[in-house]
């Protein structure tokens, strides 16, 4: 990641320094964009998850796209991972990864630090809770890169 931001010069690295967990890595993140960036919307990543080209802007079209009434009450958007009908579902929850939430909500609701790992469970239902939609784009927008490990099998003589 640290590499990914040298090469754009878009981005900043921020190191925690110590292994805190997700969550309080993404509330670290959170504040820092909201008060040097002022972003609308934010797009909470993993280090292995892979943004295909254009997935932004045409999520932000679909979201565009919807009735002022529903548009309005939406809080997240999921990006889809899959090759889908490219509709709009709403959802409970999934893993945060590809998850683009409005700043202001997500201020409101990023993270709980005691989970230390994935939150996003909880993060769903406080967006809901504030009475906002949580909704997915069934859409292949981002993949994941899958580390490959090779496992040597080594017999004694």
């Amino acid at each position: 990641m640290k590499d990914l931001c040298r090469v754009s010069g878009r981005c900043s690295f921020i190191e925690v320094g110590f292994n805190s967990g997700v969550a309080y890595a993404l509330m670290r993140g959170v504040r820092y964009a909201v008060v040097n960036y002022s972003p609308d919307w934010l797009l909470f990543l993993d280090d292995d998850t892979v943004v295909l080209d254009g997935a932004v802007r045409r999520a932000l079209g679909f979201y565009e796209g919807l009735p002022r009434p529903v548009r309005d009450r939406v809080g997240l958007i999921k990006l889809g991972s899959e090759n889908g009908n490219c509709r709009t579902y709403e959802i409970l929850y999934l893993a945060f990864s590809g998850t683009l939430i409005k700043s202001g909500i997500a201020l409101k609701t990023c993270c709980r630090t005691n989970f230390f790992l994935d939150q996003a469970h909880d993060l769903y239902t406080k967006v809901r809770e504030l009475g906002h939609l949580t909704l997915k784009i069934n859409c292949k927008l981002i993949g994941h890169k899958l580390e490959k490990f090779q496992y040597l099998h080594h017999q004694g003589s």
